[in-house]
């Protein structure tokens, strides 16, 4: 798996995942003109992240435990990360790459989810702006494929 198919992949599989971390990884791809692919036989384990297909190929992001079991993996063997990022693992066809959330799209995804939560409750769907400034040294996503 190319480095540029990490977020590819992960945002494509994470379009059928209301998790906000999923959802943030669909909108920084969006928001980095990534053309999204449909996933299919998508299914969501809830707490854990979310096993299908894109483009043919076999597919699961989450947590770094959820991945690692799914594909018979140790997890945890990753650089350690800043503090206030979050670490999702990914992988295609049997193959492991991670990617690591910025702390401002984190933030920004904890108040986000809050807002969202109560104008749903209003029947109010509002649509969002982009979150990190891409060439910051705390950008959305970075990658690193293992």
């Amino acid at each position: 798996m190319s480095e540029d198919d990490v977020p590819r992949f992960a945002a494509a599989l994470d379009q059928a995942s209301k998790h906000p971390v999923a959802q943030a990884i669909v909108s920084a791809a969006q928001q980095r003109g990534v053309t999204l692919l449909v996933p299919s036989d998508a299914t969501e384990i809830p707490g854990e992240g979310v096993i299908g297909k894109v483009a043919g190929r076999s597919v699961i992001v989450g947590g770094d435990d959820f991945v690692a079991r799914q594909t018979g993996r140790t997890a945890g063997r990753h650089q350690a990360l800043s503090t206030g990022s979050v670490l999702v693992a990914v992988a295609e066809d049997g193959r492991l790459a991670i990617l690591r959330l910025c702390k401002a799209l984190l933030q920004e995804v904890i108040d986000v989810a809050v807002i969202l939560n109560a104008l749903r409750a209003l029947r109010i769907q509002p649509h969002l702006p982009a979150v990190c400034e891409p060439n910051s040294p705390d950008s959305a996503m970075r990658r690193s494929v293992a």
